[in-house]
């Protein structure tokens, strides 16, 4: 614990001095530096939560269920230990929880507590734990890979295709000829306005109406 004192003092020394000169700082860098200053104070700020998240993670170790109202959370008026988190920094609700969930999974990854870590984690909390993945991202991961379960059936190897007979062309039906006297006698039927059952012919008179049409 003298350690993390000191380690804080000169941790809040240090911060203050970088939000002093920032601003100023960064109106005066290059393009270059102005990024290479984010990118460094970003690497600073997930090494500073990984730490955070290992405070909450003991605090969740000492307000565990089975300590009932002797646990540190009872103690202190909270109901979860995520709630004692969120009262002690002022952090909201989701980054305290967050703190308490990821926090114990690296704990249990490099096997501080007697409870094995999700070992499909491993290399993801090995690297929350050194600060170079931001519990946020623990969190992204481990919602998106989900958790293997005997339920998941493998995936059968794909069923060679039967093969095929060769395909026929398809037949085309063949249309007669008409002859000619048959050609004539369909057009003059269609043309005539009388090329129906309502007119009769005989072979004196031509075409007339027929009286019971």
């Amino acid at each position: 614990m003298p350690e993390l004192q000191s380690a804080l003092a000169e941790l809040a020394s240090v911060a203050a001095n970088c939000v002093a000169t920032a601003p100023g700082s960064a109106s005066r860098a290059s393009d270059d530096a102005l990024l290479e200053f984010q990118r460094e104070l970003a690497a600073s700020t997930r090494l500073l939560e990984s730490a955070a998240a290992s405070l909450a993670a003991e605090i969740a170790r000492r307000s565990r269920r089975e300590l009932g109202y002797d646990g540190l959370a009872q103690k202190r008026g909270a109901r979860t230990p995520a709630g004692l988190v969120q009262a002690v920094t002022g952090a909201s609700s989701a980054v305290a929880h967050r703190l308490v969930r990821v926090g114990t999974l690296v704990a249990r990854n490099a096997g501080l507590y007697e409870t094995p870590a999700e070992p499909w984690l491993s290399e993801v909390l090995a690297a929350a734990g050194s600060g170079d993945l931001s519990a946020e991202a623990v969190d992204a991961i481990r919602a998106g890979l989900g958790a293997p379960n005997d339920s998941i059936a493998p995936i059968p190897s794909p069923t060679p295709p039967a093969p095929s007979s060769p395909r026929r062309p398809p037949s085309r039906s063949r249309t007669l000829p008409r002859s000619p006297a048959n050609c004539v006698t369909t057009l003059t039927q269609r043309a005539s306005p009388c090329a129906s059952s309502s007119c009769v012919t005989d072979d004196t008179s031509g075409w007339f109406p027929n009286p019971t049409g």
